[in-house]
C-alpha cells in the first residue's frame, strides 16, 4: 500500500509483525469469503471479563487516501482460548531458517515471512504453549517484492 508523506508517495508492504500482533491486507473475509474485496486484518490477544483471553481477528476497511485500517472493525471473531499470545515469523534468508520476533518488511531482505508461528499459551497448560503454524501462501512476485507498475 502507499501513504503521502507530504508531496511524496511512499511505497510499504500491508504486513507488520510483533511479538504481540499481526496486521497485514488481505481479499479473504471472515463474512464473505475469497476474492472479495481487501480489507486490513488484525490478529492479537483478546482481553475477556474474568480474567480469560482469546485470540482475536478483527477486519476493518482501507480508507482514503492514505490506505489506513478504518475504526470500528466491520467483521471480528474468536478463535483459540489463550492466557499468551506469542507470534513467530519465519525468515529463509539467511544460512538456516530461523524464526524471529518481530518483522517489519522495510527492514528485512525478504518483504514478507514464508510462514507465522502462533504460541498459544492456555491456562489448562502451566508453563507449555501450543504452536499454531500458518504457512503465508502468496504470488512469487510479493515474496520477492516486486510490484506491478
Amino acid at each position: 500500500y502507499w501513504t503521502g508523506a507530504g508531496t511524496e508517495r511512499v511505497d510499504n508492504v500491508a504486513f507488520e509483525g510483533a511479538a504481540d500482533r499481526i496486521r497485514f491486507v488481505s481479499r479473504h473475509g471472515l463474512t464473505d469469503g475469497p476474492d472479495s474485496l481487501p480489507r486490513w486484518v488484525d490478529l492479537k490477544q483478546q482481553e475477556e471479563p474474568g480474567g480469560l483471553s482469546r485470540l482475536a481477528i478483527e477486519e476493518h476497511r482501507i480508507l482514503s487516501p492514505d490506505n489506513q485500517p478504518g475504526e470500528p472493525f466491520i467483521a471480528r471473531a474468536e478463535t483459540l482460548n489463550c492466557t499468551n499470545v506469542r507470534f513467530e515469523y519465519l525468515d529463509l534468508t539467511g544460512e538456516k531458517p530461523r524464526w524471529l520476533p518481530a518483522w517489519n518488511g522495510k527492514d528485512r531482505r525478504a518483504p514478507l515471512p514464508f510462514a507465522v508461528r502462533i504460541m498459544c499459551g492456555s491456562s489448562n497448560q502451566s508453563s507449555q504453549s501450543t504452536p499454531v503454524l500458518v504457512p503465508l501462501d502468496f504470488a512469487d512476485s510479493a515474496r520477492q517484492g516486486l510490484r506491478l507498475q
